[in-house]
């Protein structure tokens, strides 16, 4: 944190003075920029801002101190930024709030330099439709239909089953696809009067590292649930069939998750195959 607080405190040099952004200002040994948020930000979190930091925040105010950035420079820059890039103009306004809040905190700028408040950055709602009765049932006729053709190659019909099963029990339960597609054998308890999950993880993707599972949401979203008989019935089936552990697992990645990307391509994949899907 000393070499952050050095580029801080030399926020009124001249324009020839080192950069802010270089890797001996920004990380610190054993330390990073980050550590200017509280709370520590998750991965994935830590990857946004990254990116915002290097692909539009450095291009624009790399070459200036501290002590040449004004609050209305920065909110216009953050508004026309906004038009084409809602979401990295969301980002960046995050990332200068906290890197120069610790500016304001070491007296190399004032609270107003930052003070983004009254540019609205709402993204665009799209009003949700829940899937209807005769949508579903032409779905799962897809899925049938595929099931049967005839093919050469292995003869496995897990990807048809992993459709079919993971929109079950998304409308057994009303959980997120993420959350269906973290659901293992261990959050399960079949043993008392009723059949219960409990609600830990989610699918979700970190680059570099690929799918995997981390935290739900929020700690108001890790509860538990009473299963449907019939959905007991489907998560039963496939430990028996898979095995213990995530009840939805890659064939290709070693028991992996399976992602929200890959099932969705299979609905693709099936409904395209037949014209009538609309």
């Amino acid at each position: 944190m000393d070499d952050a607080r050095a580029w801080l405190l030399r926020g009124a040099a001249p324009r020839d003075a080192a950069p802010w952004w270089e890797d001996a200002l920004l990380r610190p040994e054993g330390r990073h920029w980050t550590d200017f948020f509280a709370p520590t930000p998750s991965p994935q979190t830590v990857q946004r801002h990254e990116s915002s930091l290097s692909a539009h925040i450095l291009p624009a105010f790399g070459d200036l101190s501290v002590s040449e950035l004004s609050n209305p420079r920065l909110r216009k820059w953050i508004k026309a930024l906004a038009k084409d890039h809602l979401a990295e103009a969301r980002n960046s306004r995050v990332v200068l709030r906290h890197v120069l809040s610790k500016g304001a905190d070491e007296g190399v700028c004032t609270p107003s330099l930052f003070d983004f408040d009254g540019i609205r950055l709402a993204v665009p709602k799209k009003k949700a439709r829940a899937i209807t009765r005769d949508e579903l049932e032409r779905l799962r006729n897809l899925v049938a239909d595929d099931r049967a053709r005839p093919r050469s190659g292995p003869k496995t019909r897990k990807a048809h089953d992993d459709v079919v099963d993971a929109i079950d029990l998304a409308l057994a339960t009303s959980l997120r696809i993420s959350e269906v597609l973290g659901i293992s054998s261990q959050d399960l308890d079949f043993d008392g009067a009723e059949p219960t999950l409990n609600v830990t993880a989610k699918v979700e993707y970190v680059r570099g590292s690929g799918y995997g599972l981390g935290p739900v949401k929020t700690a108001t979203t890790e509860r538990g649930i009473v299963l449907p008989r019939f959905a007991a019935e489907i998560v039963q089936a496939r430990i028996e069939t898979y095995g213990p552990g995530l009840i939805f697992r890659s064939s290709r990645a070693a028991g992996g998750p399976i992602s929200q990307n890959n099932l969705r391509r299979l609905n693709i994949r099936f409904s395209e195959r037949h014209e009538y899907w609309g």
